[in-house]
């Protein structure tokens, strides 16, 4: 797995020239067996690394909405529940961020959602509540399986 949370800091121009033949030269070193993460990249960024053709298992961590994205492309994506929302204390608030998340979720059909991986933007901060993360792997698993 290649991991390239900074890949948004860089000019378009700059993504080409110095990674993007990097993560092709790995890719076809290993075909369809690596891996790509990256978040909140440009519109042409996805376009190029949609073109690898070895980079078969990208995953590229979005925002919530990334189901209009999923049904143009035979990558998996990564929709983000943020860990701030996930840190919230009190329960009844927490539960009112998750729903509508899920409902947000919800609103696409299956076939849409195929390829999306439900995760937690960048982890787990040391001030959430324990209790909100089983909520939230109980609830996607339940609600969105």
């Amino acid at each position: 797995m290649i991991f390239d949370t900074e890949a948004n800091q860089l000019t378009d121009k700059e993504f080409e020239d110095y990674c993007l033949p990097f993560i092709e030269q790995i890719a076809d070193q290993y075909p369809n067996r690596i891996g790509y993460f990256t978040k909140n990249i440009s519109h042409s960024k996805f376009e190029l690394l949609k073109g690898i053709s070895n980079l078969q298992l990208t995953v590229l961590g979005t925002q919530h909405n990334i189901f209009k994205e999923l049904s143009q492309t035979h990558l998996s994506l990564q929709g983000n529940f943020s860990n701030e929302l996930l840190a919230i204390p009190e329960k009844s608030d927490f539960l009112m961020a998750l729903n509508e998340y899920i409902d947000l979720c919800q609103s696409f059909d299956v076939s849409q959602r195929s390829g999306w991986i439900a995760s937690l933007d960048h982890g787990v901060q040391k001030i959430t509540p324990e209790t909100n993360i089983h909520l939230f792997i109980e609830q996607i698993r339940t609600k969105l399986a």
